[in-house]
């Protein structure tokens, strides 16, 4: 169930408030928040239950709407995000396996050693900075007729998804067209009922490097302004929107800065379509396809691996829409 967003009237930085970020720090255990690549499992999730126990004869294909892929909205970020990334000097590439299960092409994100890295040598600053984005959802978003609860304690385990479907036409340069079926983490929904994304920053200044991803997160989930909470040492005063637009201007000051999102949704398309050639030429029945870009490179390193469904795939979901189950 979606949360709403609480507070009515002006949030433009007229309305005083003070959302303490901190509150809560000190008993936060980050070892128990969710894995790095949840929305595979929160696909299989999904159709599960929307079909194990309504529709016991469809097919996989069917119950994706006959997609070619199925992944979570961070995959196709961080492949929309490729040819703007290379030029940043903390680009951490990425990692992915993909396996092909009736006929679905399953992506999931892989921890990359850049990463790992990073994670490492991650500050107890940047810590506590993401623990005040988490804390800020508690502080606006209410279930409906509630009251926020910012006090229960804080985690990334319970969340609420949308399910999406993004088609691409041929191409001169790419012949095939490609479906693929995601599904991306919703922050709350407006009073009009509309998707809306939360983010926390300084009062003072603009996160660039953070623009591109916010960009694409909203873009990818049709979400067409962020609602911002403006910190200082971790107390919201403010609260402030940001059309993305507002965000595609904030980069095109600078030319090497600039998004343009046909490149974005190029570059995602090019990907997709040079996974499904490559699986479908080089791999055979029980392989996974890895692949991985290092970091401020564009070259894409490939290895094949042997596949087991059950680490990949829930009990369940195998059983359900498994090939030896009897199609009608």
């Amino acid at each position: 169930m979606y949360k709403e967003f609480y507070y009515d009237g002006d949030v433009e930085g007229q309305q005083k408030y003070h959302f303490d970020l901190n509150h809560g720090y000190e008993t936060f255990d980050e070892r128990l928040q969710r894995p790095l690549d949840e929305g595979l499992a929160s696909i299989c999730k999904y159709l599960l239950q929307k079909f194990s126990s309504t529709s016991s004869g469809i097919t996989l294909r069917e119950a994706v709407q006959y997609a070619d892929f199925a992944c979570f909205r961070g995959t196709l970020q961080k492949f929309a995000a490729t040819f703007f990334e290379t030029q940043r000097p903390k680009d951490r590439g990425w990692k992915f396996m993909i396996v092909k299960f009736q006929g679905v092409f399953f992506i999931q994100e892989l921890e990359t050693d850049a990463r790992q890295e990073e994670k490492i040598k991650e500050t107890a600053y940047e810590k506590l900075a993401t623990y005040w984005g988490l804390k800020f959802e508690r502080y606006i978003l209410a279930e409906n007729g509630k009251m926020p609860d910012s006090r229960s304690p804080v985690s990334t385990i319970v969340q609420t998804n949308a399910i999406f479907k993004l088609h691409f036409n041929p191409l001169p340069e790419i012949p095939k067209s490609i479906t693929v079926f995601y599904s991306a983490e919703i922050d709350g929904i407006s009073k009009e009922g509309k998707h809306m994304e939360v983010k926390t920053r300084n009062h003072r200044s603009v996160i660039h490097h953070r623009i591109m991803n916010w960009w694409l997160q909203c873009r990818l989930a049709n979400i067409k302004k962020i609602t911002f909470g403006m910190r200082e040492d971790g107390i919201v005063k403010t609260l402030e929107t940001c059309s993305i637009w507002k965000l595609e201007n904030l980069h095109c000051r600078h030319p090497k800065r600039a998004y343009d999102f046909d490149i974005a949704m190029n570059s995602i398309h090019f990907f997709l379509h040079q996974i499904k050639s490559f699986y479908n030429n080089h791999l055979k029945m029980n392989e996974v396809l890895i692949i991985e870009r290092k970091p401020m490179e564009l070259n894409v390193q490939c290895s094949i691996q042997k596949a087991n469904y059950s680490q990949i795939f829930s009990e369940d979901f195998l059983r359900f829409f498994g090939p030896k189950k009897r199609r009608y």
